[in-house]
């Protein structure tokens, strides 16, 4: 979801990790996977994870580091949007080499036309044969928010996840979950069918009725269980992106890392309870979208 301005305040994991000293990469244990890996915090689900620097330029593997390792202060899965700026390979290799416990939920970028899909997906399929059978890329999501920001037609977007899905699979890759990502209002019975899992990004933030956090993060899941029920039982849905702004205000809600901090607790008490995947938005403030 690409917030306005005031909305880019997300900052959880900085706000909980600055000070706190970078975990030391020569200590590994046995996990999930059956890799060797340091060990790491589930506190969270998974975090989304844009790994530019704030100026909008593409990372560097030191600072791409630096962020891993803090992130798996938190979480053991990260979502990537785009394989762009060699992104998803840089990322593979890092927690491969350091033996982090950390599953890469991929992503390809569909919004710029056909060249940029195919290079996109081309390189996904490189990487996930460089690294097949070791269980660190755990999923890809063909697009994020296509029909939301009305970037092309449902069946325009079913065609690009089933192009994907064409290329994965003829290079022998068939473990690794094909999918979309938009948001729960876009999500038809018909999309999900050509998704192996759906995901949706789903925030109270901009709800036109508000009363309290509380009632925020059931609003939420009650929209989550639409979803559900729409898609059919047998099919996992997955949250994307939620979240609560730190500072800043949308009609009636205020932003405050307070408010961050109660509507977080919240979603992962209840998340837990459903046993729900979700990625919180997000691992690092993306200063490039101001």
């Amino acid at each position: 979801m690409f917030l306005p301005t005031i909305f880019l305040c997300f900052n959880l994991v900085l706000m909980l990790v600055s000070a706190l000293p970078i975990p030391r990469i020569s200590k590994v244990q046995k996990a999930a996977e059956k890799r060797d890996v340091i060990p790491s915090n589930d506190a969270l689900w998974g975090m989304t994870y844009s790994p530019y620097k704030p100026d909008g330029t593409c990372p560097d593997n030191t600072g791409m580091l630096k962020d891993l390792l803090s992130t798996t202060l938190l979480t053991n899965n990260i979502r990537l949007y785009s394989t762009d700026c060699n992104q998803l390979q840089a990322a593979v290799d890092l927690i491969s080499s350091n033996k982090l416990n950390i599953g890469v939920y991929a992503g390809i970028w569909v919004s710029n036309g056909d060249a940029r899909t195919d290079s996109e997906i081309a390189e996904f399929v490189r990487v996930a044969n460089q690294y097949k059978g070791q269980g660190i890329i755990k999923g890809v999501s063909i697009g994020n928010e296509e029909l939301f920001q009305n970037s092309m037609t449902e069946d325009q977007l079913i065609q690009n996840i089933n192009k994907a899905r064409a290329a994965i699979t003829a290079a022998g890759i068939n473990d690794i979950p094909i999918y979309t990502t938009d948001t729960d209002a876009f999500f038809s019975k018909n999309l999900a069918d050509a998704c192996d899992l759906v995901q949706i990004n789903v925030y109270s933030i901009f709800d036109s009725v508000y009363t309290s956090i509380a009632d925020s993060v059931t609003s939420v899941f009650t929209r989550i269980n639409t979803v559900q029920q729409k898609v059919g039982s047998n099919k996992l849905v997955r949250i994307g992106e939620t979240g609560y702004p730190s500072a800043g205000n949308y009609n009636t809600q205020q932003g405050s890392i307070a408010n961050q901090l109660e509507y977080v607790n919240r979603f992962v008490c209840n998340a837990k309870k459903q046993n729900l995947e979700y990625f919180v938005f997000e691992a690092k403030d993306a200063l490039w979208k101001t």
